[in-house]
């Protein structure tokens, strides 16, 4: 059924609600397959459990991954689990975004989003990686 979906989902560019996690969580052991390797554009999220600030915005990202899920896949990356992937991406202060296409990054921001100016960036990255 996940098969069936995925592919139903893909085809359609849209998020599938039926067996799909709409975030899923990056590790130092799944970065070059959920990361770079990814054919549709991602965006990660450092986070950590303590970051008051973090846990305000997880419900903005989460929104934001229900409705772009399936034209941007939407990862979250404890800092606390995963220091070896922040200091490869040189994330230095959280919540941090980063935009990927195509397995590099494309721009990165540090602090919390609004959801409107988030949506912003991820439709302009939508736009670059069709370029």
């Amino acid at each position: 059924m996940r098969k069936i979906c995925k592919g139903y989902c893909l085809k359609l560019r849209t998020a599938c609600k039926v067996g799909i996690k709409m975030i899923e969580h990056v590790s130092e052991e799944n970065f070059e397959e959920k990361i770079l390797y990814s054919d549709i554009p991602v965006v990660v999220d450092f986070w950590a459990k303590w970051c008051g600030p973090c846990l305000a915005f997880a419900p903005i990202f989460k929104k934001l991954s229900k409705k772009y899920g399936g034209k941007i896949k939407f990862l979250k990356c404890d800092l606390g689990q995963n220091k070896a992937l922040a200091d490869l991406f040189n994330v230095k202060a959280i919540p941090s975004l980063l935009f990927f296409c195509d397995g590099e990054i494309r721009d990165r921001t540090t602090g919390t989003y609004s959801t409107e100016n988030l949506e912003k960036k991820l439709k302009s990255l939508i736009e670059e990686c069709q370029e």
